[in-house]
């Protein structure tokens, strides 16, 4: 999950906990990247293995969600499944997750069910 608002974050982690799902967060951008643009889906340096699937929030503090999309779809081959998780106007949020390559979009504020729907389809693939 990347995700800077704290609230937000905790409410989505006991959400995707009690679905028995392991969660990680990152608060940043670049924190993000560093974790989901890697080559391997393991890690032999001690890090954790690539997640399978990202929850993005577009609005970081550390980048411009335009930015941020450039660079989640210049490492769209080997980067986990994204779903866009987003407050942002409709066509913002289109327009970025185009750009990603995104598998989903659930918009903010978000309804459980359809947060999980979401999740449940792209992680049974």
């Amino acid at each position: 999950m990347v995700e800077d608002h704290e609230e937000t974050a905790q409410l989505l982690t006991i959400i995707l906990e009690d679905e028995g799902y392991e969660v990680r967060r990152a608060r940043r951008a670049n924190e993000a990247l560093s974790i989901c643009c890697t080559v391997s889906a393991t890690d032999g340096e001690g890090r954790a293995p690539q997640p399978d699937l990202v929850l993005l929030d577009l609005t970081l503090p550390d980048m411009h969600y335009i930015e941020m999309a450039q660079r989640f779809g210049e490492c769209r081959k080997t980067a986990p499944p994204v779903i866009v998780v987003s407050a942002l106007p409709d066509g913002n949020v289109k327009a970025a997750a185009k750009t990603i390559g995104a598998a989903g979009v659930v918009r903010k504020p978000f309804s459980v069910e359809i947060l999980l729907d979401s999740v449940n389809e792209m992680l049974a693939l």
